[in-house]
């Protein structure tokens, strides 16, 4: 297996740098030490960031992002591309991808979903 992950830039230094090292840790727990990381700039690009690792062999792959509605509909395109491209993209390349990108109404529901990135690798881990 060749694992990656996608990780969005957007809110990196609140949630995703301590998802990322949260995901990072339960690999290694599993003892799986080579797992790539891909940064992309927010949670619009994740769906690209999967497709290049696709192109690139990786065979199960994980994404990491947040997505806070803020007051306009910019929320409700942004989770649906999202969505839609990582679907996409797991289905064209019969790749599986983890959806590991919280979509919040604020902060604290943010806060209370961190605790579900181990269970995203566990789920990764056991596809077959």
């Amino acid at each position: 297996m060749k694992y990656g992950i996608v990780v969005s830039k957007w809110y990196q230094d609140l949630y995703t740098k301590p998802m990322l090292q949260t995901a990072l840790d339960e690999f290694q727990k599993h003892q799986i030490k080579d797992v790539s990381v891909l940064w992309v700039p927010g949670s619009y690009e994740i769906p690209y960031g999967a497709q290049k690792l696709c192109d690139q062999g990786y065979t199960k792959i994980l994404t990491l992002g947040v997505i806070i509605r803020g007051e306009t509909s910019h929320y409700d395109h942004i989770c649906q591309a999202c969505a839609s491209g990582v679907m996409r993209v797991s289905l064209d390349n019969k790749t599986p991808i983890i959806f590991g990108v919280l979509t919040c109404e604020n902060d604290q529901q943010v806060k209370e979903r961190l605790k579900k990135v181990s269970s995203w690798v566990d789920n990764l881990i056991k596809i077959n």
